[in-house]
């Protein structure tokens, strides 16, 4: 029996960075869901974080965060051959 939700961790390789992500799982019908977040700090960034700040400084008003909230979604599909 598969568990309908639960956790697991996503290993991202960025920028010369591997990093095990911890995440969250759903499973409905034929359809799976998976979030977390991550920091792009962890990923040696910071300089494309810098100019994302600079370049939307006004609609930030001068913050941007580093966190990212990641999303999977994908429709399984049973099949045997």
């Amino acid at each position: 029996v598969t568990p309908t939700s639960g956790e697991m961790n996503l290993s991202l390789s960025m920028n010369g960075t591997v990093k095990s992500i911890p995440m969250k799982y759903e499973l409905n019908s034929n359809q799976l869901k998976v979030h977390g977040k991550m920091n792009v700090l962890d990923f040696a960034l910071g300089n494309a974080l810098a100019a994302i700040n600079k370049a939307c400084y006004k609609l930030h008003q001068g913050k941007t965060w580093p966190d990212v909230d990641l999303l999977i979604l994908a429709n399984l599909k049973k099949s045997c051959e």
